[in-house]
């Protein structure tokens, strides 16, 4: 059991690193940021007990990103607010904090 919590984990925080990469934000990249997104929400959905920092994850994403550029950030806000209703979390609590966060800052 241990060992199936660090695989998951792993896949968190590996996919958090992509997020995080300033290489990530260029427009060639967005398609592997949705596959990204995809393998998070995918986690949160999957396993519960760690869909908290799933979203938090996204979360600590669109706080840091530049609301005075839209042209740069404005796929990628949409490409969370996509892959949120695609995964099907958009009506849990960390995707309600994903649309404020977006909401407020957007």
């Amino acid at each position: 059991m241990k060992e199936k919590r660090d695989h998951y984990f792993g896949r968190l925080y590996a996919c958090k690193a992509l997020i995080q990469s300033p290489i990530m934000l260029r427009d060639e990249n967005l398609a592997v940021f949705q596959q990204t997104l995809d393998v998070v929400y995918g986690l949160g959905r999957e396993v519960v007990w760690l869909r908290e920092e799933c979203g938090h994850v996204v979360c600590e994403f669109l706080k840091s990103l530049d609301s005075n550029n839209p042209q740069t950030t404005t796929p990628f806000v949409v490409a969370c607010l996509d892959r949120l209703v695609a995964n099907g979390m958009a009506k849990t609590p960390e995707g309600i904090t994903t649309w404020l966060i977006v909401r407020t800052s957007f």
